[in-house]
């Protein structure tokens, strides 16, 4: 019982000291990309869709790889020296190397993008190979809750599992990819609905993904002070994707796996406000009989800036909507979990 204790006690302290050091790296990391943005043509130019009116460098979710990687590595490391198991199985264990593996290569999908502003179907051929790295790797949406049944079985998805488990990947990196409109908001509505995630972890006893989803939040944190209204740089199509992508795969590796009727319901709240925000797009530009990636000025963040809000006090509301949200899915998550 002593060891367990231990176990746990040091596993939390690894989690704390991963989001630390994310958010610090991030921090000091960030002006260096700046600058090798401006070098290498990643900016982002003003137009009549966008809100800022001066060229503002792209990739400073280059920063937040480095930071997410560099901590969670770290703590893998320090970890096995004082002899921490932070997964439990062979199986825990590969999908926590695919979760690293995809964000890596949905990173390199996205820092093209902010260079040569790919096209819609490449952008969603990154991220599909992305994630389906992942899920060979392990990531997998493998059942549901039935709502069903009274005694809380669950229905095994089989071969259509695949098929869930890369849309909802997909889905939710472009979820994150269209709020990152506004300084500031998609850095902090991640990093709160990381750091949900993170604590759902913790409670039940999956230190892997409390790991990852605490090293998010601490590299969004650290960034956001270089992001935040005026920002001094954009963390591009390369820090949405990456956001998205390791937000997707922690909620399946994590809260999913918990075979509970809730289980769908806590990351979609967690996750409301880039999901809501998407869904009313699709809706709205299906109803104006336009491509459903084409850009407009119709987003939530848009819309309060059309209210007369300022971009500080629209991001401080999503900020807002999104720990409300956050702690109704912890709520719920405790109630039925803990």
């Amino acid at each position: 019982m002593e060891t367990q204790a231990q176990q746990l006690f040091m596993t939390r302290l690894l989690v704390i000291g991963a989001a630390g050091l994310a958010a610090l790296l991030a921090y000091l990391f960030t002006p260096f990309v700046g600058e090798l943005a401006k070098r290498v043509g990643a900016v982002d130019r003003p137009s009549h869709r966008k809100i800022h009116e001066r060229i503002i460098p792209r990739w400073g979710g280059v920063a937040i790889v480095v930071a997410l990687l560099g901590a969670v590595c770290f703590a893998w490391w320090v970890a096995s020296l004082l002899g921490v198991s932070l997964v439990s199985t062979p199986a825990a264990k590969r999908a926590f190397f695919g979760v690293l593996l995809g964000t890596f290569m949905v990173a390199v999908a996205g820092a093209l993008d902010d260079i040569y502003d790919l096209s819609p179907a490449l952008q969603i051929a990154g991220q599909g190979i992305a994630a389906t790295a992942a899920l060979f790797l392990g990531v997998r949406i493998e059942f549901i809750s039935n709502p069903f049944a009274a005694d809380g079985s669950v229905l095994f998805l089989g071969d259509l599992g695949a098929f869930i488990t890369v849309f909802w990947i997909i889905g939710i990196t472009k979820a994150v990819d269209l709020i990152d409109g506004m300084d500031g908001l998609a850095a902090g509505i991640a990093a709160i609905a990381a750091a949900t995630i993170a604590l759902m972890a913790v409670s039940a006893h999956q230190p892997q993904v409390a790991l990852i989803a605490a090293a998010l939040a601490g590299g969004a944190i650290g960034f956001l002070r270089h992001n935040f209204n005026p920002a001094k740089i954009f963390m591009g199509t390369v820090g949405a994707y990456v956001l998205g992508f390791v937000l997707a795969t922690s909620s399946i590796i994590g809260v999913l796996k918990i075979p509970v009727l809730i289980a769908m319901v806590v990351p979609i709240l967690a996750l409301g406000v880039p999901i809501f925000d998407t869904s009313f797009a699709i809706v709205r530009r299906a109803r104006e009989r336009r491509p459903i990636f084409a850009a407009d000025k119709g987003h939530l963040h848009h819309r309060l800036l059309n209210r007369g809000l300022s971009q500080r006090q629209t991001v401080l509301v999503l900020y807002g909507v999104t720990v409300v949200l956050c702690a109704v899915a912890l709520a719920i998550f405790h109630y039925t979990v803990g």
